[in-house]
């Protein structure tokens, strides 16, 4: 009986053991030109089986909704860095002790180290878009509640704002 790799070349010679060689190269190595294929033409868009659909799943497309909430997210994020700043600025104290360390570097270190880890934790919820958070809320649900939580914090240092 012989038998044959996924990789397959019938111009490699046959083993000792008349099992022919892999080809040197894959055939699915990855480029520069896959990488903007798959941006292009994303394929993954759910389960392939309709067994699978009861199964958290990754994606590499993602809707239209969940991508605004996510930009929208970050667009409040840099909102909250700007008013925080103009409400220290004014003799305000920063109540999240990690962003506090990053305000004694600088500003600067701040509004990058605030964006970063806003940008990290997004990205994270963004592939996890189809998964459970303690297996009870959807990953959607959490983003909608993290941008309402932005909204609230945002309009709350306008209300600062506005009484200074």
């Amino acid at each position: 009986m012989k038998r044959t790799t996924p990789y397959y070349d019938p111009n490699q010679p046959q083993s000792a053991t008349g099992i022919r060689q892999r080809a040197a190269s894959d055939r699915r190595a990855l480029g520069w030109r896959t990488f903007v294929y798959s941006i292009r033409a994303a394929r993954r868009k759910g389960p392939r089986r309709q067994d699978d659909k009861v199964m958290p799943f990754y994606t590499d497309h993602y809707e239209a909704k969940v991508s605004l909430l996510f930009f929208s997210i970050l667009a409040i994020c840099v909102a909250d860095a700007g008013l925080t700043l103009q409400i220290l600025a004014l003799g305000g104290t920063e109540l999240n002790p990690l962003m506090d360390r990053l305000l004694d570097i600088s500003p600067r270190a701040f509004f990058i180290g605030k964006y970063a880890l806003t940008s990290a934790g997004l990205l994270f919820a963004l592939l996890h878009i189809n998964f459970k958070v303690l297996k009870l809320f959807p990953m959607r649900q959490v983003l909608c509640g993290l941008f309402g939580f932005y909204l609230f914090l945002v309009g709350y240092e306008l209300a600062i704002l506005s009484q200074v």
